[in-house]
């Protein structure tokens, strides 16, 4: 049997499809880092982590913010399943500073467990620092980026918070 020439790919969130598109290959931030897919791809199951997915349509690439979940690969069709993801054209970028900014002074305001707990209530907290720290990378480096595409990297999400420190706590 011949080799696929193209990826069937379906990005789907809570929200509902994200995207539903043939594609020539992709990248994807799996749990334990980015993996790359391309036609005929031995098929896995992966856990997804938090960064950005990015796919090729011929010369072009697109790219979109991708939070946990799962992929399954088959030799022909890519399916994502996101707890969280916005495509890179439809961040606001207004909205996703101002997030930013509430997360992060929510952030600040943590001293021990108990108030590490009570940043996950109501309003902003860890994990939306994270989706809207990565919006925004994501957003700039399409913007500024060389040829205007996002390179898969790690992106430091957590900031300070990742070196330890009175106000660092385990995420997970």
């Amino acid at each position: 049997m011949p080799l696929p020439e193209k990826i069937d790919l379906e990005i789907v969130t809570p929200e509902g499809l994200l995207l539903h598109d043939d594609v020539d290959e992709l990248i994807a931030p799996g749990k334990e880092g980015y993996f790359g897919v391309r036609p005929g791809h031995t098929p896995l199951m992966a856990s997804l982590g938090v960064g950005a997915l990015s796919y090729r349509q011929g010369e072009r690439w697109h790219d979109l913010t991708c939070f946990w979940g799962w992929c399954e690969v088959l030799p022909d069709k890519v399916s994502v399943l996101a707890a969280l993801g916005e495509r890179a054209e439809d961040i606001d970028v207004g909205r996703a500073e101002t997030a930013l900014k509430a997360a992060e002074e929510r952030m600040k305001q943590i001293k021990g467990e108990e108030d590490y707990e009570a940043g996950h209530g109501p309003g902003p907290g860890l994990a939306d620092l994270l989706v809207v720290r990565l919006a925004l990378d994501l957003l700039h480096a399409l913007l500024g980026g060389p040829e205007g595409r996002l390179r898969p990297r790690h992106v430091d999400v957590l900031g300070p918070l990742a070196q330890g420190g009175e106000n660092a706590h385990p995420v997970g």
